[in-house]
């Protein structure tokens, strides 16, 4: 539990020292490559017991035993076979395959912050906090897709689909599943108003009546979706009443938000509104509970909401933000403690010398 207190201390620390010396930017650069090498070594240098999917990808790893030519032979999407490709070529070791696995998701991840966050510190604070940085740690391939996926915005933001098309389409060849965020497209670009809110959750009730059409639906993309329709793991209420409260929230705060930002922030609202649906639907349709992964590729939106609101709120504004630090912590805590089976954390048995 500590090391992943020191990671968000430094991380945020100099994410925030990085924002204070923008204009000098030998300084912010420093800054920036501190934070990018502790997020990349402390996920990269984990032992294979830390993180639920870990050992099933390492064994993979290992069980190539070197063998270059049959790393292509796998059932993983190209673009991850690719990086197994790049990693068996420069050691046998999995810590390197860690480590690329976090080079890549957490270099796309910062390029977005830094390119559509008007507070990257906090972008940051919300990224670890709520488990966006852990995911990964999981799902490596779906992990990397939802990084290059936050990449998108800008396409959606400038209203530039055919860019938008290519980085979802680059994002699947990690995983099949980012190919579901195509037609969001379109609705995320749609002004937020409560007639369409109220359309969204009368299709969240047809969703749930419906739920083995759709997870029929999914095998056409996946064929991993056929076993999900015998599986009968349930949880996540909580999950999904905490994204439910957070939607509520930047639903009423929307009012505090400037005609300039409103754009962007409806397009932020629109995509944690439909993660959160994601989650409503598969917990009340009593669905296995690991499709509720697909809502990350959405409720990436949460990390530039903050930004945004911390920028035009006027009254409560101390308030809310030690209310945001408060909950963020404690949500991280839990998180850690019981999820994922990240905790505890151990270094890989090379380096525990150390």
């Amino acid at each position: 539990m500590v090391a992943y207190f020191i990671c968000l201390i430094i991380v945020v620390w100099t994410t925030w020292l990085a924002h204070k010396t923008r204009l000098y930017k030998a300084y912010s650069n420093f800054y920036i490559l501190i934070s990018f090498l502790v997020l990349v070594l402390v996920a990269g240098l984990r032992a294979e017991s830390v993180g639920t999917d870990t050992s099933s990808y390492v064994r993979h790893y290992k069980n190539l035993n070197g063998a270059v030519e049959s790393v292509f032979n796998s059932s993983f999407e190209v673009g991850f076979q690719t990086l197994e490709y790049i990693s068996i070529n420069i050691s046998q070791e999995y810590w390197v395959f860690l480590t690329l696995i976090a080079f890549v998701t957490v270099s796309l991840y910062l390029k977005a912050i830094y390119c559509y966050s008007n507070i990257p510190y906090v972008s940051v604070l919300v990224f670890i906090t709520l488990g966006y940085y852990t995911f990964f740690f999981n799902g490596a391939r779906q992990g990397i897709a939802c990084a290059f996926y936050a990449l998108s915005i800008g396409a959606m933001i400038n209203g530039k689909f055919l860019k938008y098309l290519i980085i979802v389409l680059v994002a699947s060849l990690f995983h099949k599943t980012a190919l579901i965020t195509i037609p969001f497209y379109f609705l995320f670009r749609q002004k937020f108003s409560y007639n369409k809110l109220a359309v969204i959750v009368l299709l969240s009730l047809v969703s749930i009546f419906s739920f083995a059409k759709l997870i029929g639906f999914g095998t056409n993309i996946s064929s991993k979706y056929e076993v999900y329709k015998s599986m009968e793991a349930t949880g996540g209420e909580s999950l999904t009443l905490f994204y439910v409260i957070l939607c509520a929230f930047f639903i009423l705060m929307r009012k505090e938000i400037s005609r300039f930002d409103l754009k962007y922030y409806d397009i932020f609202l629109n995509m944690l509104i439909a993660g959160s649906v994601i989650f409503v639907v598969v917990i009340f349709s009593k669905g296995y509970v690991e499709l509720t992964r697909i809502a990350f590729y959405f409720h990436v939106g949460v990390l530039f909401l903050w930004p945004l609101l911390f920028r035009n709120i006027r009254s409560f504004k101390q308030e809310i933000g030690t209310a945001f630090f408060i909950g963020h912590i404690s949500y991280f805590f839990i998180f850690i403690s019981q999820m994922g089976d990240l905790y505890p954390y151990k270094i890989n048995s090379l380096f525990s010398m150390w």
